[in-house]
């Protein structure tokens, strides 16, 4: 769920995204710094966690044409890319335990490419010809850390960094 921003939700890994918002409460694996901070502290010793992603994307242009001749074309994408990567570690720093994390996670991927021919163009009435493309991606990179305040109460933060060209 974006809460009104526009932008899609930061949390990584296949099971929280799978989850959805319900992995808010329980997040215990190597992804929790992108969904709850805080619960890093249930983790136990080092962990890394790599999701990947392969899509074939087909691209089709329908264009209802009013009169017009529009000829459109369709082409193929191949998106192909770590999708999210997180990894964890147990750290002490003058005698207190802390869990910290870095964590990669790409939330949105953008592809579009299309091509038409019209015979004429309706409002100038001269032939044209058309090329359209588009790509783009938004990812969030950054690091948490975690502790336990008192017995099961613990205190997470997690900073995080939007990066890419689909800001």
């Amino acid at each position: 769920e974006d809460g009104g921003s526009g932008l899609p939700h930061p949390g990584g890994g296949a099971r929280g995204r799978g989850m959805g918002g319900a992995y808010l409460g329980i997040s215990d694996d190597a992804h929790a710094a992108t969904w709850n901070p805080a619960g890093l502290v249930y983790n136990e010793g080092v962990m890394l966690s790599l999701n990947y992603s392969y899509s074939n994307v087909g691209l089709d242009l329908d264009y209802g044409t009013q009169g017009g001749g529009l000829t459109p074309r369709d082409e193929n994408a191949g998106l192909s890319h770590i999708s999210s990567a997180a990894f964890i570690s147990p750290l002490t720093v003058m005698a207190r335990e802390f869990t910290v994390s870095v964590f990669y996670n790409r939330l949105q991927d953008t592809y579009t490419r299309s091509f038409f021919n019209a015979e004429v163009d309706p409002v100038t009435g001269i032939p044209f010809t058309a090329n359209y493309g588009m790509s783009g991606n938004l990812a969030a990179t950054g690091g948490a850390f975690a502790t336990t305040i008192h017995k099961r109460l613990s205190l997470g933060v997690a900073i995080s960094l939007l990066t890419g060209d689909g800001l």
